[in-house]
């Protein structure tokens, strides 16, 4: 049973089960030589024992609290009273520094409540050491310059933000509070090796394309095509609102929106004939549509000039019935030209951009009260990848750094393999293999009954 908290120099006198918790009694073995206070050496008598619970790490699926018999001792010549030392306990916070570690480790990926729910303590605690373990997890944090990078602007708060992503590696770089000229060109302009950015995917927001040749004139800007394509929706989706407005129609007002952005080349044959049906009960919609399908042919070509020229096309065939929606449209391909056409000699997009957008939104959703730090720093430190959960400590973890270990179940004896995160495999082997089958199997019988 001294193996059974993974510590070394602490004997454990028992160990209980009860409910969903787990609860050990143990005692650490080192002493003190020498009062604290004075400094006196061989002057210190016992002088009585504290109980004080600590929480640790989950284990075994349940929350787990160390009851420790803390030693008091006093001393001869001055009279003052002083603790035995714990140096596997976080005295502040009454819990073990794994357990600490523990929380600094999950708080980028899960939600504080959760946190506190899995350990059992208060969610302001779980927020207090996340807050302080952030500021030096950032500070730590460097990244090489990117050869693409995306930048796009993000609402959080009822604010616009501007992140800033590496387009080609697949990463987050940073997030500012703004998306105003001034401190995007103060960002900019601290990244280092600024001749590596070779080219740069933003949406049509200006003071984005301005910065960047102000402070980045080698790399080449290019309009994410999503960017594009939407702006186009959006006029399509006017003139049916004209039509739907003109028609008396007020139920279903999204009726049919969705049906008229997808391109034709992705319909089903049963979506065909319902679009079909739709364009035969509206020609000026129909109108609206077929120059649409027209704009969005034009990026089924790869080759620049056969773009140009399409474009051109297309910009002169706009029916006069909808040039009030489609003319700005032509006006702003012409505004954004260079940047827009730029994509058939660099086809890159920000679709990395606007996935890593949705997913800091999701995780600004999944708490509550998160501020802006607090939420840049969950978005910089959280691990890319699929994860899951650990059934031993109830951690969440990239599915690599998972391990099996076979453990002996306590029913029919025998050994059957246990996956979980590379922490408590790291534990579990620390321990001498027939310890930790006779400790899982007694855990397993108090479970059962």
């Amino acid at each position: 049973m001294n193996h059974a908290l993974m510590l070394t120099g602490w004997e454990v006198v028992c160990i209980k089960v009860i409910g969903d918790t787990q609860k050990a009694t143990a005692t650490y073995s080192s002493l003190l030589d020498s009062c604290p206070k004075c400094g006196s050496i061989g002057r210190l008598y016992r002088h009585g024992i504290k109980e004080i619970d600590y929480r640790d790490a989950p284990a075994f699926g349940k929350q787990f609290i160390i009851r420790c018999r803390v030693q008091r001792f006093r001393c001869r010549d001055c009279g003052e009273t002083s603790m035995q030392p714990l140096p596997d306990m976080d005295t502040q916070r009454r819990m073990t520094k794994r357990c600490v570690r523990y929380i600094e480790e999950q708080g980028a990926g899960r939600t504080y409540a959760d946190i506190a729910r899995t350990i059992g303590v208060d969610e302001k605690t779980v927020r207090n050491i996340c807050n302080g373990a952030f500021d030096r997890m950032i500070s730590d944090l460097k990244f090489k310059t990117p050869r693409i990078l995306g930048i796009d602007e993000l609402t959080l708060g009822g604010r616009k933000r501007t992140i800033f992503v590496d387009v080609g590696g697949k990463k987050l770089l940073d997030m500012i509070d703004a998306m105003n000229r001034g401190k995007v060109d103060r960002w900019l302009s601290r990244l280092p090796d600024k001749r590596n950015v070779a080219r740069v995917t933003v949406d049509m927001w200006g003071p984005y394309r301005e910065a960047v040749r102000s402070i980045l004139p080698d790399a080449q800007v290019v309009v994410d095509k999503w960017h594009v394509l939407s702006k186009l929706n959006m006029a399509l989706d006017k003139v049916r609102k004209r039509v739907r407005r003109a028609s008396g129609i007020r139920r279903n007002p999204q009726k049919g929106r969705r049906l008229l952005q997808t391109s034709r080349h992705n319909l089903s044959p049963n979506r065909q004939t319902a679009l079909e049906a739709m364009l035969d009960a509206s020609p000026l919609v129909k109108l609206a549509w077929q120059s649409k399908e027209d704009f969005y042919d034009i990026w089924a070509v790869k080759d620049r000039q056969e773009a140009e020229r399409r474009f051109d096309a297309w910009e002169k065939s706009i029916p006069a019935d909808v040039t009030a929606e489609f003319g700005p449209i032509a006006n702003m391909v012409r505004n954004w030209h260079g940047e827009i056409f730029a994509y058939f000699d660099y086809p890159i997009t920000n679709a990395y951009t606007e996935a890593t957008n949705g997913l800091i939104k999701i995780a600004n959703r999944a708490g509550r009260g998160y501020s802006f730090e607090t939420i840049r720093a969950k978005a910089l430190l959280m691990k890319s990848g699929p994860h899951k959960t650990c059934r031993c400590c109830k951690g969440e973890y990239p599915l690599s750094s998972f391990r099996t270990i076979e453990i002996k179940y306590w029913v029919d004896n025998k050994y059957y393999p246990m996956e979980m995160c590379m922490d408590c495999h790291i534990c579990f082997h620390i321990v001498p293999k027939e310890r930790i089958d006779a400790m899982y199997h007694t855990l397993s019988t108090w479970e059962s009954d």
